[in-house]
C-alpha cells in the first residue's frame, strides 16, 4: 500500500530529529520550530513560574539545530554561557541547555 504524504510531512520527515532529555525523559521533536516556555501552547511545556510564557525556540535549518534565547528575565544558558536575545546558535548532541537556571535539558540530534 502506498501512503501519500502532504508536503508539510514530507518537509517535517526530512527535518533533523531533536531529542530534548529533561528529568530522566526523553522527548522527540520532528518539526522546523520547537517552542520552549510555560505558554500552555508551547511544545516543550517549562511549568516552573520561573520560566517565560515564551523562553526560547529551537530551529532547524539545513541539518542543523539552533537554538534562539526570547528575552526571558531569568535568561537562556547554553553549557553555562548565557545566550543573547534573539541570536541563534548552534547545538550539538550532549549540549546542556539551561532555562532561568532552572529547568536544564540535555539535547541530542540526529539526521532523519
Amino acid at each position: 500500500m502506498n501512503v501519500i504524504m502532504n508536503s508539510k510531512e514530507q518537509q517535517e520527515k526530512a527535518l533533523p530529529r531533536l531529542v530534548l532529555s529533561y528529568e530522566g525523559k526523553s522527548i522527540e521533536f520532528r518539526k522546523r520550530i520547537v517552542e520552549v516556555g510555560r505558554n500552555p501552547t508551547a511544545d516543550f511545556f517549562c511549568a516552573p513560574l520561573y520560566c517565560a510564557r515564551m523562553q526560547a525556540s529551537f530551529i532547524a535549518n539545513g541539518k542543523a539545530w539552533y537554538i534562539m534565547a526570547l528575552g526571558a528575565k531569568g535568561g537562556t544558558f547554553l553549557n553555562g554561557t548565557r545566550l543573547e536575545e534573539r541570536l541563534p546558535y548552534a547545538i550539538k548532541a550532549g549540549d546542556e541547555i539551561c532555562f532561568s537556571r532552572v529547568v536544564t535539558v540535555t539535547v541530542q540530534v540526529a539526521e532523519p
